[in-house]
């Protein structure tokens, strides 16, 4: 059961949250950087090749590579296009493959912002959790890169859960946290 100070230590959290999301999803960064064509193309390949040899970090690319078939899927089922190929080649395609990257980098940036409550209430105090996320929230280079299409924001996530579950076995010797 929640404590009543939890509720409120909770209720300050969706909100920073609710911040940090906002200012990852709105797009402060109107333009389209060179890597993101690149990675465009990536994404696209990936339909012809599955198993594609290049330099960049496949799990980026395969879940991009779903949540725009997905939305593929559903234009497909709204009538908006008539079939697969039509929306890789279309500016449809494009634009909700882009925006799909970019969708998914903010989710990632935020979820980092939960990570870093994580590792601090965990391993300091509830009052430093809550600042060091509001601080990551608004820090301004990691909401720019989570309007990119790149793969900055899903490996500072990533590595950021590494660093948490190996303080977690740190400091308690169970197994499962170095397994995991």
């Amino acid at each position: 059961m929640i404590k009543d100070r939890d509720y409120k230590t909770y209720s300050i959290l969706f909100g920073i949250l609710t911040i940090a999301f906002f200012l990852r999803i709105h797009q402060w960064f109107n333009f389209l950087g060179a890597d993101e064509i690149r990675i465009m193309g990536w994404v696209h390949d990936l339909h012809k090749d599955p198993l594609p040899v290049h330099p960049y970090p496949p799990l980026f690319l395969y879940i991009n590579y779903l949540f725009s078939f997905v939305l593929k899927q559903i234009t497909i089922f709204l009538g908006i296009i008539d079939f697969d190929t039509v929306f890789w080649k279309t500016d449809l395609g494009f634009v909700t493959t882009l925006k799909a990257g970019r969708i998914l980098s903010s989710i990632f940036g935020t979820l980092n912002v939960y990570m870093v409550f994580l590792i601090s209430r965990e391993f300091i105090n509830k009052n430093a959790a809550l600042l060091s996320s509001a601080i990551l929230a608004v820090c301004w280079p990691h909401v720019i890169d989570s309007h990119i299409f790149k793969s900055d924001i899903l490996l500072s996530l990533l590595l950021t859960i590494v660093i948490y579950y190996s303080l977690k076995f740190s400091k308690s010797g169970s197994l499962r946290y170095l397994v995991i």
